[in-house]
């Protein structure tokens, strides 16, 4: 089952909900110039320092 995009009924929060629970995570792909990806990578990495990375990911 695939997650969805974007999240407007109660219908596709449940089905959100439901893949989340079944440990679907999000993929980070950072998009922008060279210096805020650069800037990006040193956020996540204190951020995986913290346990808190598989929270964002979810």
């Amino acid at each position: 089952m695939k997650f969805p995009e974007k999240i407007y009924t109660l219908k596709e929060f449940r089905r959100a909900r439901a893949l989340i629970k079944k440990g679907y995570k999000h993929r980070i792909k950072i998009v922008g110039s060279k210096k805020f990806k650069e800037r990006l990578k040193i956020i996540l990495a204190l951020i995986q320092r913290t346990e808190y990375y598989d929270f964002i990911r979810t």
